[in-house]
């Protein structure tokens, strides 16, 4: 969404920034992962191939980035636990699906992101969540988790990777 309003660079997450955040939140088997914002895929991609226990649902506002995903995961043999959708996060529509754990980096623009937030804020009086975060997002998680009384978030790979747990 940064990207297509001149906002943003071209961006992904690294390999080794998807692996340090798997290893870092320790996911139960079965656990749901939901990526706002997926891009290509790389973290859906990843994650299912190093961990196929996980259920793991990227979002993207790009449809042809979803298709390169997709296209992905059907070739891989990875759709039975993974999927990518395009969908615009910014709708009043769509309602973000409830989930263990939710990966930002920094995909939206300041409206998409306090409506996103305010989402998942409900969903964590529900139940716990784990959120990740890389690049400028843990910005706006540092003032979730405060306004709220999160525990501070554990710092992975020099800042450039937060993990958030709600309460």
């Amino acid at each position: 969404e940064r990207l297509y309003q001149r906002a943003g660079i071209g961006v992904q997450s690294g390999y080794s920034t998807i692996l340090l955040a798997l290893d870092q939140i320790d996911a139960a088997k079965g656990s749901s992962i939901v990526d706002l914002g997926s891009g290509y895929g790389r973290v859906g991609l990843v994650c299912s191939l190093v961990r196929p226990d996980l259920n793991f649902v990227g979002y993207e506002y790009v449809p042809h980035r979803v298709e390169v995903s997709n296209n992905a995961c059907e070739e891989l043999g990875l759709e039975e636990n993974l999927v990518f959708k395009v969908q615009d996060l910014s709708l009043k529509s769509f309602s973000i699906p409830i989930a263990d754990i939710y990966y930002l980096y920094d995909p939206f623009s300041k409206e998409t992101y306090e409506y996103v937030l305010k989402q998942i804020l409900e969903i964590s009086r529900q139940q716990e969540v784990t959120i990740v975060t890389k690049g400028n997002a843990n910005i706006w998680l540092n003032i979730l988790a405060d306004e709220n009384g999160w525990p501070s978030p554990t710092i992975v790979d020099e800042g450039n990777l937060c993990i958030f747990k709600s309460n």
